[in-house]
């Protein structure tokens, strides 16, 4: 059996072919247009991407994974009445007190700025949805299962925010089998009707799903635009500071520490540093050769716990006498001290960290992989496939087909371990060097930042 895969991430679109025994085909790679190009520009890439993937072939399934949490609005025909409200952007109001909506800020600053838009929308889709809308004429919400609902939507919360609650779809769970292809919908797509619709959900879940990371004491660092430390628990956090939210598996949470805008820190530095066609592994051989932990400092523009944003930030102790490879040294080095104090901070709280699974682009660097696993002191797992979402797709693919039964048995038996990084004890103990003097620096700077991104 044989499930095309999509994922939809935010800068990047991929499609492929999964067998149900995990061999995978070519991926097809493509640019996700930004969300100022319109939700129609979305469709053209990825139906493209897509018809690439199939090559002429009919698959079983077809299951998508998306960005989030990210709201495209359409009216009756499927038609977008806004650009999509993207999870990153500042489209959203205050988060009403009490409310848990991850969704409804962005809906209710629709309803603030643009009533005439929010008037003619007929249903408020997430990014895999609209696409599953796009193929079959039918509206649903993925939940991963029902403990998500309230950090999705429900009626309630609706009526805080002032949402219309019946242009929010009904709830199918992952793996769940939705409206097939239909009317012809995917000609453009090399999909013939009838063909399955087999629910999969929000990117970063969905990485979980594929790298097997779903029984607990597992943990994946998913490393792309943005990055999270997700580790599968029996049981929530009491540190405030970690985020728990509900598992895909009953009875189990994802306990995480946020690491927001990594991958995008990275490609702007390569961008004005020039060195945009620099290979990523010709980068970082470069910067392992300079002195870990000497000026400059890269410190990002918040941390709250083990919540870093690193869309904004600033270099302290820059010099005439350094270079780009400095300055480059000093960003890599910020973000491997924030996944090590992520690390640490599940560890404090009780949950054992013994190795991290790695995905995401930033997992196919393998000279990163050792430098984060010799930051941390934690070994570094690296799957056979990297984009971690088209499997854990084919995985809910599967599932939902009947080939498995559950999610973490399909995962134990299609995920594969390809590669595995060991700390080496002594760079483990120079880091621990920088690591405190890194945070007792940036302790001095947090006011400053407070104060200037408030005023």
């Amino acid at each position: 059996m044989m499930v095309l895969t999509v994922d939809v991430g935010t800068t990047s679109t991929k499609a492929t072919c999964v067998q149900d025994d995990g061999s995978i085909g070519r991926i097809v790679r493509g640019a996700t247009p930004p969300g100022t190009a319109g939700a129609s520009a979305w469709l053209r890439c990825v139906s493209a991407a897509c018809h690439e993937a199939l090559d002429g072939r009919q698959p079983d399934a077809i299951v998508f994974s998306g960005n989030g949490p990210t709201v495209v609005p359409v009216d009756s025909d499927g038609q977008p009445t806004a650009d999509p409200l993207m999870w990153h952007d500042n489209r959203s109001v205050e988060r009403v007190t009490g409310a848990r909506s991850f969704f409804l800020q962005r809906i209710a600053w629709l309803y603030r700025t643009d009533p005439a838009a929010a008037e003619r929308t007929r249903w408020f889709l997430s990014c895999p949805e609209y696409f599953m809308w796009a193929l079959s004429g039918e509206a649903v919400t993925i939940r991963p299962n029902e403990r998500f609902t309230p950090f999705i939507w429900d009626a309630e919360q609706a009526g805080l925010y002032g949402v219309e609650a019946h242009k929010l779809p009904p709830f199918v769970s992952t793996s769940d089998r939705t409206p097939a292809v239909a009317g012809g919908r995917g000609e453009g797509w090399g999909l013939c009707d009838g063909i399955p619709i087999i629910a999969g959900g929000y990117d970063f879940l969905m990485s979980l799903v594929g790298t097997a990371t779903l029984k607990p004491g597992r943990t994946c660092d998913r490393a792309g635009t943005s990055e999270g430390i997700n580790h599968c628990a029996d049981h929530p956090a009491t540190d405030t500071r970690l985020r728990s939210l509900p598992h895909l598996m009953p009875d189990t949470y994802n306990v995480a520490g946020v690491l927001s805008s990594t991958g995008r820190l990275f490609e702007w530095f390569r961008s004005i540093s020039g060195q945009r066609n620099v290979p990523y592994e010709r980068m970082v051989e470069q910067i392992i050769g300079r002195e870990p932990g000497s000026t400059p400092w890269f410190f990002p523009s918040l941390h709250q716990g083990a919540n870093w944003e690193f869309a904004s930030g600033m270099f302290i102790g820059l010099g005439a006498e350094h270079d780009a490879v400095d300055m480059g040294r000093a960003v890599v080095e910020s973000i491997g001290f924030a996944v090590r104090e992520s690390v640490e901070m599940l560890m404090d709280a009780g949950f054992d960290v013994s190795t991290l699974r790695s995905c995401g682009g930033q997992s196919r660097n393998s000279l990163w992989n050792q430098m984060k696993a010799d930051i941390t002191g934690v070994t570094v797992e690296v799957p056979q496939v990297r984009d971690a979402e088209l499997i854990g797709n084919a995985i809910a693919g599967y599932v939902g087909l009947g080939v498995f039964d559950r999610l973490d048995e399909a995962a134990d038996r299609i995920v594969r371990i390809e590669q595995s990084f060991q700390p080496d004890a002594s760079r483990y103990a120079m880091y621990t060097d920088c690591f405190q003097s890194y945070c007792s620096r940036y302790a001095g700077f947090r006011v400053a930042f407070s104060e200037a991104t408030s005023s």
